[in-house]
């Protein structure tokens, strides 16, 4: 190639080429870091910034006793921290944006013999703002090291969705996937029922434990199903639920317990609501004598209890 076109082509080459990577997608330009902690990182206020799927290295030592680090999440998920020390025993705590514990893991002993050890910390939280707190007990000392891993609930209803006053509508036959999360404890829907029928709710459970409420408009609760536990070989469940209803709307609560409600557990479900009319002709209410409705010899009766 002669000077004269190497003069025109090579700056032409350069420009598309420039003009390729401002279109390429962010995962194929960007790639996780290699952080080292930076002091004075020992309060929320002065957080190291890291993101998921970094690899974070640092250390605690008499002086330097707590380090703090500030990561967030698009989504809400199950977040992973590969966690190996070097110290005796290390505990790690995670808070919210407004500095309120949501998680703790405390008092890792090393095995003796290496003086490391090496876990894998799962935590199910909502999207947002979190901190990330490293410390050892008492007077222990050393170094440690740890990567975010992150893989997203898939959920496809908005939070918040905490209450009664806060529950989301759903369709029949939709699928609804959420999660139960160490600062998510309770999700509740809204279902409309035109006429009285059946509800059918085909729910399945990633969640050790969880159990179902049913709710009338007045907050009172009509129905239960709780601590449906999983099949510990697939860490999964599968359940029909049904329930005979009047017309009305109703408020499925969803949560982690088990059948005596003392322990809390979080993981992803997901379920479909699906409805049958009873096709009932004689109008409600005829719950009493005084309620009670007329009716002809020879006609055909059609209720539901």
């Amino acid at each position: 190639m002669n000077a004269v076109l190497k003069k025109h082509v090579f700056p032409v080459l350069l420009a598309l080429a420039l003009l390729f990577s401002s279109y390429a997608p962010a995962a194929l330009i960007a790639s996780a870091a290699s952080v080292q902690e930076t002091e004075n990182n020992d309060d929320t206020s002065v957080a190291d910034a890291i993101s998921v799927g970094d690899t974070v290295n640092g250390s605690i030592s008499e002086n330097d006793r707590e380090d703090y680090f500030a990561f967030r999440l698009s989504s809400s998920g199950r977040l992973t921290i590969d966690f190996t020390s070097h110290m005796r025993y290390f505990s790690i705590y995670i808070y919210d944006a407004d500095g309120k514990d949501v998680w703790k893991s405390e008092n890792h002993e090393w095995v003796s013999t290496t003086q490391t050890l090496s876990d894998a910390l799962k935590v199910d939280l909502e999207s947002g703002s979190y901190y990330l707190k490293v410390t050892g007990r008492h007077d222990n000392f050393g170094t440690y090291c740890f990567t975010l891993n992150f893989e997203s609930a898939g959920a496809n209803i908005n939070e918040p969705n905490n209450s009664i006053a806060e529950a989301k509508t759903i369709d029949f036959d939709s699928q609804v996937k959420g999660q139960i999360a160490v600062n998510d404890r309770d999700d509740y829907y809204a279902v409309t029922l035109p006429t009285s029928g059946r509800l059918t709710i085909d729910f399945d459970s990633y969640i050790q434990f969880y159990s179902l409420f049913l709710y009338g408009g007045d907050g009172k609760e009509l129905w239960s199903s709780r601590g449906n536990e999983w099949v510990s070989s697939t860490a999964t469940r599968s359940d029909t639920h049904t329930i005979d209803l009047e017309a009305a709307t109703y408020y499925i609560k969803v949560n982690g317990t088990d059948y005596w409600g003392g322990n809390a557990y979080t993981g992803n479900y997901q379920f479909a609501a699906a409805f049958t009319p009873s096709d009932a002709n004689i109008d409600e209410p005829n719950n009493s004598f005084a309620d009670a409705k007329t009716i002809d010899f020879d006609s055909q009766v059609k209720g539901q209890i």
